[in-house]
């Protein structure tokens, strides 16, 4: 059975179209924990508008996102654990395809598939690029495909048990991929590259809010690499130097509105490559722009 984790804060605006993609599933054996986390608008009460297989949970108080994610995990009765973001969707068939993999490879500790990303402001939905990333990988496969949804994420629950900690309650940005960077190993991870999931951007969104922590984040993220895989930075260089390069490209973002000079102090290392000097270019270039070029650029291991 798969537990569905639906963590929720004043999440009343896209929650109903949530719920109703994942009672849409093919594949219905699942129960729902649906964990409120104080919210004030009506998301308790969409939620209870659901009969049978919601079991709703009330926070005491508000904590953050990683918390009250774990607190949810603990409530789970399912072998394998599904998250599902109150404003994100799944397409019908998510769940039937995941479970397929986990039954057909006992060895799949972590199964995720690719999604779409519709923006709200613009009204414009694209397919997320994987960059080539398909069926069976780990840690370097997780990395190359740069981008990963947890509402696109399957996990097996006896995994989660054995960790020490499940998500990382002092990072907000990181969050995510740090748990999974911990969970890929070599040949542990399946990634269906077809989009199972829409995910959305809008203005109210959490990492939409966090750019001033994201280089410390990215630090954490790096240090956590490095201890639960000691040789991968030694067999995937390259891996280690596309998230050093996201950490410093957003950080130069971050800088380059407040305090150009500190930008400049920040990307000098790199002035001996021309790497760091696209780096550098990169950030000053305005938003839609930058972020264009440097998803290219990233896709290109530049």
């Amino acid at each position: 059975m798969v537990t569905v984790i639906i963590n929720c804060y004043n999440g009343e605006e896209y929650l109903q179209e949530a719920l109703d993609s994942l009672h849409n599933q093919t594949y219905q054996d699942f129960d729902v924990v649906f964990w409120d986390n104080c919210s004030t608008d009506q998301s308790v009460a969409i939620a209870e508008q659901y009969d049978g297989n919601i079991k709703t949970y009330h926070g005491t108080e508000f904590v953050g996102l990683g918390s009250a994610r774990n607190l949810a995990i603990q409530k789970a009765d399912g072998d394998l654990i599904a998250f599902l973001d109150c404003d994100d969707q799944w397409e019908r068939d998510k769940l039937e395809k995941q479970v397929r993999i986990f039954k057909e490879n006992p060895d799949i500790d972590l199964v995720t598939t690719n999604f779409s990303i519709m923006n709200m402001e613009s009204g414009v939905t694209k397919l997320n690029d994987w960059h080539g990333v398909s069926g069976v990988g780990g840690l370097h496969e997780l990395i190359a495909a740069g981008s990963i949804s947890t509402s696109a994420c399957m996990v097996r629950k006896a995994v989660l048990q054995k960790l020490s900690f499940v998500f990382d309650t002092q990072l907000k940005y990181t969050m995510d991929f740090e748990l999974y960077s911990r969970i890929a190993t070599e040949k542990n991870t399946y990634f269906i590259n077809e989009s199972l999931v829409t995910y959305r951007i809008h203005q109210s969104m959490t990492t939409k809010k966090l750019q001033n922590v994201m280089k410390e984040e990215y630090d954490v993220l790096l240090n956590s690499i490095y201890s639960v895989h000691p040789i991968f930075a030694e067999k995937y260089p390259d891996d280690i130097r596309q998230l050093e390069f996201t950490r410093d490209f957003l950080q130069a973002k971050f800088l380059l509105s407040n305090n150009k000079k500190e930008t400049r102090e920040l990307l000098k290392p790199y002035f001996p490559n021309h790497r760091a000097m696209l780096l550098f270019f990169l950030a000053l270039l305005p938003g839609k722009s930058g972020n264009r070029l440097f998803e290219f650029l990233k896709s290109k291991r530049v």
